[in-house]
């Protein structure tokens, strides 16, 4: 099953790692650090030219990538529980 996590961009549900909110997620270091790390490797992808709201940490064939998206946590979330 694919996860719509905003502007077309679509995430197989069994790929994700987790679904982040960013306001409350960042306030730690080792978030912050994590996500530095991330982008220094060329791993995050804004899905959308906005302020994010969340971010989605995926894996595929031992690849991360982190998507930063408009969308609500809660929202992404939600979906992963759809049939």
């Amino acid at each position: 099953m694919y996860i719509h996590i905003g502007n077309s961009r679509v995430v197989r549900r069994r790929d994700i790692l987790g679904i982040f909110d960013l306001d409350t997620a960042s306030q730690g270091a080792d978030t912050r650090r994590y996500l530095a790390d991330a982008d220094r490797a060329g791993e995050v992808e804004a899905v959308r030219e906005e302020i994010p709201k969340a971010f989605v940490v995926t894996t595929r064939g031992g690849k991360r990538a982190v998507y930063m998206t408009p969308l609500a946590s809660h929202t992404i979330a939600g979906r992963t529980n759809e049939k």
